[in-house]
């Protein structure tokens, strides 16, 4: 990495800003936001050296992270759509043991009124092994269906990671980027929602 510096414009259509080396400085270039020729006009007093090494200080940081974010309206589009998904995420598990409920009332009914097929001992032994395979492979398949579709909901809960622990004299870095994010109003009232 060369040791010139970097200079820091905005565009003048779309006002977004522009990073560029200095050397750029006075060039027409096509802007990376909006595709259209800007000039890369006098740096400002933002000039970033590219030098290894950095540090960003803390209150620099807290000085970027100053602010209010302005609360935007949710369209009502979005909010249906919510809404929509709220009543299908309520319907589903009700859905789901309706549908295992019906898979193991049909099952036993079949068990019940299926024992018609041995009314009649005609067929020999054959037919009456295909008999006990046409009256038990049912069963058994709904059976296995019925333990396999309430096995999710009675299953054990899987061990929990072990949560890794940071140190702030390791990771010097993320505490400076941390330390002023939880100072601010604005971070633990979005933590909230």
């Amino acid at each position: 990495m060369s040791d010139q510096g970097f200079g820091l414009t905005s565009c003048q259509h779309c006002g977004q800003n522009v990073e560029f080396p200095l050397a750029g400085l006075g060039l027409s270039v096509a802007c990376p936001h909006c595709n259209l020729e800007t000039i890369l006009a006098e740096a400002s007093a933002l000039t970033l050296d590219a030098q290894p090494g950095d540090e960003i200080a803390a209150a620099e940081l807290k000085a970027a992270l100053a602010g209010v974010v302005p609360r935007r309206r949710l369209a009502i589009f979005y909010q249906l759509g919510l809404l929509v998904v709220a009543i299908f995420m309520v319907f589903l598990p009700v859905v789901y043991l309706a549908f295992a409920a019906s898979v193991a009332y049909g099952t036993y009914w079949y068990g019940v009124h299926a024992l018609a097929l041995f009314t009649s001992f005609s067929g020999g032994f054959y037919g009456l092994i295909f008999k006990v395979i046409l009256y038990l492979g049912p069963l058994l398949g709904g059976a296995v269906a019925v333990f396999f579709m309430f096995k999710p909901i009675l299953a054990r809960r899987r061990k929990r990671a072990t949560p890794i622990e940071l140190n702030p004299a390791q990771h010097p870095r993320l505490y400076q980027f941390i330390a002023p994010l939880s100072e601010l109003s604005c971070f633990t009232a979005i933590v909230r929602l």
